[in-house]
Formats: C-alpha cells, structure tokens, sequence
C-alpha cells in the first residue's frame, strides 16, 4: 500500500465517521436522514 492509497483510505474513514455522527444527530432531532445515508452508499461503493 502506498502512502497516497493510506492517506486515500483514512479520509474516507474519517468522512464516514463524520458522517455517521450527522445521521445520529440528524435522528436524534427527526430529521430526514435520506442524504446521509445516500452519501455513506456512495462513499462505501466508491472503489
């Protein structure tokens, strides 16, 4: 693994981190948490 991959991967971690923190505060206040969950697909699916 090259460091451009590593650094590739941690992003999208944290990305996905974060976005997981938005769908639990977006649920914790009845938003509607459609968008986030498209974006961690999206992000998940993405080679």
């Amino acid at each position: 693994m090259t460091l451009a991959n590593f650094i590739t991967t941690l992003g999208k971690v944290l990305v996905i981190i974060l976005l997981l923190l938005a769908l639990l505060v977006a649920s914790l206040f009845g938003l509607n948490t459609n968008p986030i969950n498209a974006a961690i697909i999206a992000i998940l699916q993405d080679p």
